[in-house]
């Protein structure tokens, strides 16, 4: 869902942009694969989604929402995304559906992809990788 073939756009970007659409909103998103590990940052007016494989599932409890490597029957569960509202040192704070409010980690999320909402008619990004970095 989250990448595509060359020159095809990832099928995660067109149903956001259509839901988007259908509520009025005319926003341009960007998916792609996400080294872990490496540092994120929400950039200024965008919206930074995080597609996460392992992660705070709840103020002090860290695992993968239920998907166990050596459990085959759990592939299809496992992996959450939260909106990467703030990065403060090694803390995040993120808006997580499944709980009430911002919530704040003592340390990150470990990422695999991302997507990238902004405006659509500003000038765009730099493709799925732009909210990396410091």
């Amino acid at each position: 869902d989250y990448i595509s073939w060359p020159g095809r756009r990832a099928p995660l970007d067109i149903r956001t942009e259509a839901l988007a659409g259908a509520a009025g909103l005319a926003v341009r998103s960007t998916s792609g694969a996400f080294l872990p590990g490496l540092p994120l940052r929400p950039r200024p007016q965008t919206v930074l989604v995080v597609h996460l494989a392992f992660g705070q599932e709840a103020p002090g409890r860290y695992g993968t929402w239920g998907w166990q490597p050596l459990q085959p029957r759990t592939y299809s569960t496992g992996g959450h995304s939260v909106v990467l509202a703030a990065v403060d040192g090694p803390r995040w704070t993120v808006v997580d559906p499944n709980h009430f409010g911002l919530q704040r980690w003592p340390r990150p999320g470990l990422a695999t992809a991302i997507t990238t909402l902004e405006r659509a008619g500003r000038e765009a990004g730099t493709g799925p990788g732009s909210g990396a970095g410091s």
